[in-house]
């Protein structure tokens, strides 16, 4: 049985059957048959207690298990949720009572496991085509003119998950910085965007102009990647059409979730 038809390697599901007392060959049958069932498997309370509800989990052993594990954690806990904490300031926090979005996001199990890929991306990066630094997005911008297809669509996808990644993990750190005009002329250039586009990323009146500005850049950057290269998946385009809402499920995780194991993930840039 391959196990890449269920879509994870045989390291995924060997770590998946350990959680869940599991035998790997089987677990691997029944997923490439059930590919659904994997949802119903991470919420199991015996593979959450033996993942999150550890003291001495390193989650880079296994980190998508692990962090596939949390984003359905993290989902489940909004679906059942009146309210959530946003981000509204360094260190602070407001209860936002506008929750349906984020409902709707994770209702999709492709996106929550989207978001396991992604987080997984942060600790266990593909090489990258260029030796530019891998975990700012600003830095891999400058490189988009440097290639070709279809190493611009894995650049592209890349400076999109870290936009996403920077402003859900790391809004404490970037929310309120205002990025450079100089800065915002040449990402906007790069990424085709319009005249108002690039002022909007050097906008100093908005609350929160550095959430806007790698939001903006993450969502332009999933739609030229998806419309550039062929291997990239549709999901994509869905997550860049809801950057916003996306950037807020990964701050719900991180403070709720992410941030008590503190994994080795990339800081802000």
């Amino acid at each position: 049985m391959n196990p890449a038809s269920s879509g994870l390697s045989e390291a995924e599901i060997t770590a998946l059957a350990e959680a869940a007392d599991r035998d790997p060959l089987s677990l691997a049958v029944e997923l490439s048959q059930r590919p659904w069932a994997l949802h119903d498997l991470l919420s199991e309370p015996q593979v959450v207690a033996s993942i999150l509800e550890v003291d001495d989990l390193d989650p880079v052993e296994s980190p998508f298990v692990f962090f596939a594990v949390m984003t359905r954690a993290a989902a489940n806990n909004l679906l059942a949720s009146s309210y959530v904490y946003d981000w509204a300031g360094p260190q602070f926090r407001l209860p936002v009572f506008d929750v349906e979005p984020l409902q709707e996001f994770v209702a999709a199990p492709g996106r929550v496991l989207f978001m396991a890929r992604l987080l997984t991306s942060m600790v266990s990066p593909d090489v990258g085509p260029l030796p530019a630094d891998n975990t700012d997005p600003w830095t891999l911008v400058s490189w988009l003119s440097a290639v070709d297809q279809p190493e611009r669509g894995a650049l592209l996808r890349r400076i999109g998950d870290l936009s996403l990644y920077i402003a859900g993990v790391h809004a404490d750190a970037i929310g309120h910085g205002v990025v450079s005009a100089d800065t915002a002329e040449m990402v906007g250039t790069a990424l085709g965007m319009t005249d108002d586009e690039i002022r909007s990323l050097c906008d100093p009146a908005s609350a929160a102009p550095g959430l806007d500005a790698l939001e903006l850049v993450g969502a332009r950057s999933y739609h030229e990647a998806r419309r550039g290269a062929d291997g990239t998946p549709p999901v994509v385009s869905d997550i860049a059409e809801r950057m916003n809402t996306a950037r807020r499920f990964l701050t719900h995780l991180s403070d709720r979730y992410l941030s008590p194991h503190t994994p080795d993930l990339p800081q802000a840039a």
